[in-house]
């Protein structure tokens, strides 16, 4: 294990300790088991910080619910616009720390029609300051990570390297996302080859359904 895993996996250790109960805590030394050092009581602060969710968290699950779709991508900046519905499902999970989205619809690829199914995962990580997103879908084989923060007008960016298998690079991307307000979503997704200038291939309009 390297120093990272081993350290959460001590931190882990703690908040196990500290959830048998006071009683069992106040027992240590009738038990024979040693008292937790200060540094180790901070540790146990720290963890129970970055476990606990927050006003960020809150953010998140004001999208739970159901929402159409409509999306329009391109293949190159170029390229026409191509347009498609889809409809998807979020919620939170693990005591309201994460946000799950399922996405069903179907894609036109040069005039073959392709079912699309997608799932994201969002969360804001408490101990990096940052929001995460990881994106999977039945089109790929690989997982698309993104990290960022929000700007001051509330919208969500976040940035990451990602693979693209049409041009077998890994690209640079970015995402936007506008909580516009509680019933209207928007998504814009940009990306670009290494050297190349970041350019929108994709925007999601969400309409909520309930």
């Amino acid at each position: 294990m390297n120093g990272r895993i081993k350290q959460c996996a001590v931190g882990a250790g703690l908040v196990l300790v500290s959830i048998v109960g006071t009683a069992t805590v106040m027992s240590q030394a009738d038990r024979g088991m040693p008292e937790m050092t200060p540094e180790q009581m901070e540790g146990m602060q720290r963890w129970m910080e970055y476990m606990t969710p927050g006003e960020p968290h809150q953010k998140l699950a004001s999208s739970v619910g159901e929402w159409e779709l409509e999306m329009e991508w391109r293949m190159s900046p170029d390229a026409p616009a191509q347009k498609n519905r889809a409809t998807s499902r979020s919620r939170m999970v693990l005591g309201g720390r994460f946000l799950v989205e399922d996405v069903r619809g179907t894609l036109d690829m040069g005039g073959a029609q392709m079912p699309f199914e997608g799932m994201s995962i969002t969360g804001f990580d408490n101990g990096a300051g940052e929001w995460v997103s990881v994106w999977i879908d039945n089109m790929g084989t690989g997982m698309w990570i993104e990290r960022g923060k929000a700007r001051t007008d509330g919208v969500i960016t976040t940035s990451g390297e990602n693979y693209c298998c049409f041009d077998d690079v890994m690209k640079k991307t970015r995402s936007h996302v506008h909580m516009i307000d509680q019933n209207n979503r928007k998504m814009e997704f940009y990306a670009a080859k290494p050297g190349e200038e970041l350019w929108k291939g994709m925007e999601i309009r969400y309409k909520r359904v309930r």
